[in-house]
């Protein structure tokens, strides 16, 4: 919906990924969601960048044959990133917050 004077409405300002890993052409972008009951979690997006006939670069988002080890060894850094900050985010919890810790026996 237009604002009274004519302006398009403003679109909420979408925040960078918090880390982006890439490898040759191949990139692992990782986002961080943060959510009031839910907590914190990331979410990971591959792309590959391609130039067309024009000499323009662009995104896609499959991947050749070739592309697929490239593709797991990205996955897996960008694993071990997340599982790091997971670490850090349990150590700040207090004594007595529910977590993914077992019960003490």
């Amino acid at each position: 919906m237009a604002k009274k004077n004519g302006d398009p409405p403003a679109t909420p300002k979408r925040e960078p990924p918090v880390h982006d890993i890439r490898l040759g052409r191949l990139r692992a972008s990782i986002w961080r969601n943060d959510h009031a009951t839910e907590g914190v979690w990331f979410s990971v997006t591959l792309s590959r960048s391609y130039k067309d006939a024009q000499g323009q670069w662009h995104s896609a988002g499959s991947f050749g044959r070739d592309d697929l080890l490239v593709v797991g060894e990205l996955t897996r850094l960008a694993f071990h990133w997340i599982v790091e900050r997971s670490r850090g985010q349990q150590r700040e919890r207090q004594p007595g917050d529910e977590g993914d810790e077992p019960p003490p026996e």
